[in-house]
């Protein structure tokens, strides 16, 4: 029940960060920054907001 709590309290950009991430870890097991932004279509500051949030949720390993 708590993922479900956190899916719900996410925002749109969260999602485009793991998106982000899954596209990227179609080549490679890590995913640089540089790709994240790429791919998100976020500036660098945006995506280390929300990579931040989304690691304190434990949604990804850093």
């Amino acid at each position: 029940m708590e993922v479900a709590k956190i899916i719900k309290s996410m925002e749109k950009e969260d999602f485009r960060v793991l998106r982000a991430i899954e596209r990227g870890m179609r080549r490679a097991a890590t995913v640089k920054m540089s790709n994240i932004c790429f791919f998100s279509k976020l500036k660098m500051e945006e995506v280390l907001f929300r990579l931040n949030k989304i690691h304190k949720n434990n949604l990804i390993i850093r």
